[in-house]
């Protein structure tokens, strides 16, 4: 098993709950998008990813890697998810809650501080795994910093200050009921 660090715009962030969907299997996760453009990150993930092969071949599949493995590193430009196109993302799932911290190193309690679309670092594993017939190599997130915040992906919740700032109140003593 392999610890990495990287850095990314969050997406699909479930830190503080897990994700109780039939999809999410109750665990806590994040998706971390990775610009194409990074290759540095991109070559250190791609070598976590097949150091983790090497490992479970012995550790895991019985001398020998399976073919069609799940691998937890996706291009982007595959789906049609706002943001992804120019990048590859990386899955990430944990049973246990992440801690959450901003650059500050204190721990964020807020969910709404952390939101699609924000840039973060994130510590992970990178480990190979058989489990239920299923055999591959999955990122194991460990915890999560928030860097900067970011554009929010999928359009997210606005603010009360974007949506009325601008409104035109008119004058108090206006009644919509009469």
């Amino acid at each position: 098993m392999k610890k990495i660090v990287i850095r990314g715009i969050l997406s699909f962030p479930h830190l503080f709950e897990a994700d109780n969907s039939e999809m999410g299997g109750g665990k806590y996760a994040a998706t971390v998008l990775i610009p194409k453009s990074d290759t540095k990150q991109i070559e250190m993930i791609e070598k976590a990813i097949e150091d983790a092969k090497e490992a479970g071949k012995t550790e895991k599949w019985g001398g020998k890697i399976p073919n069609n493995l799940k691998l937890p590193l996706h291009d982007g430009d595959d789906v049609d998810y706002d943001g992804y196109a120019g990048h590859y993302y990386l899955k990430l799932t944990t049973k246990t809650r992440p801690s959450v911290v901003g650059r500050d190193m204190l721990n964020i309690v807020d969910p709404e501080e952390v939101y699609a679309g924000c840039q973060v670092y994130v510590s992970a594993v990178i480990a190979a795994y058989n489990a239920g017939g299923s055999k591959g190599v999955s990122g194991f997130l460990n915890n999560v910093m928030k860097y900067k915040d970011g554009e929010r992906l999928g359009g997210g919740k606005s603010s009360a200050q974007d949506d009325f700032g601008d409104l035109d109140l008119g004058d108090d003593d206006d009644d919509l009921l009469d």
